[in-house]
């Protein structure tokens, strides 16, 4: 197992970051510095608000095997096309001879990993309940296994309501939360009905939760139909549909 420091790469072998797209030397250090440095940049490029310090990428290099008298010229490595390498990734490692003719593929195992924070629910969450920072505890934890939508800044959900009961000790995510509905689902709205220049305002009952915007229906409280209509702000629906 093989752990290559960051100073490393980012010194005399800064310009190979790009390595993905180039043909390296065929020396195992210039290789495995290059798919560290690959690695992270993928990671940074995923997670934006990772730093350096949270990355921890191994390299195992067992099975890269480059012997005194090999007639390796160059190698590639193939990167998967996405950025999602966290966990476990088996890396082609394909050499080259001087005529450009494929001379053996080889492997570098990765095991890449980062801390972020994570924010726990102290106690169970009530559907309709408002996320507040007091209701949880944030954890720094390893991300692989995590949920992949877990929301890593607090603030920028904190008046979002919860869609459903969570539990507690559940990892707070954002398909757990919605935004406030200006509209609530069995609360009283005007529907707007217009017909030939001629405009109809009728009591009805949101059979839907609904922000500004959004096509919900309602029933009209004297004739009983279902309409549907947009939202245009917290009393009034403006009916597009007839049922």
């Amino acid at each position: 197992m093989i752990s290559i420091n960051r100073s490393f790469i980012l010194g005399s072998l800064f310009s190979l970051v790009a390595s993905s797209l180039l043909a390296l030397p065929a020396d195992k250090a210039v290789i495995l510095a290059s798919v560290q440095s690959e690695l992270q940049q993928r990671l940074l490029s995923e997670y934006p608000f990772l730093n350096d310090d949270d990355l921890q990428i191994t390299l195992n290099s067992s099975a890269l095997v480059i012997a005194d008298d090999s007639n390796f010229s160059r190698a590639k490595v193939r990167y998967p096309s996405h950025n999602k390498v966290l966990g476990r990734l088996s890396l082609p490692v394909f050499f080259y001879n001087a005529n450009e003719e494929l001379v053996v593929t080889q492997h570098v195992i990765s095991n890449a990993d980062a801390k972020a924070t994570f924010y726990y629910l102290k106690d169970k969450a009530h559907r309709y309940e408002l996320v507040d920072k007091g209701l949880f505890e944030s954890r720094l934890e390893w991300m692989y296994g995590q949920p992949d939508r877990a929301i890593r800044d607090i603030g920028l959900v904190s008046g979002q309501e919860f869609k459903y009961r969570v539990s507690k000790g559940s990892i707070l995510s954002s398909d757990m939360l919605q935004a406030v509905p200006v509209i609530r689902r069995q609360g009283k709205v005007f529907a707007i009905l217009k017909s030939g220049g001629v405009e109809v305002k009728a009591k009805a009952v949101a059979l839907e939760d609904g922000n500004q915007g959004d096509l919900i229906r309602v029933k009209a409280l004297l004739s009983q139909k279902e309409l549907q209509g947009r939202v245009m702000d917290d009393q009034t629906v403006f009916v597009t549909f007839l049922d």
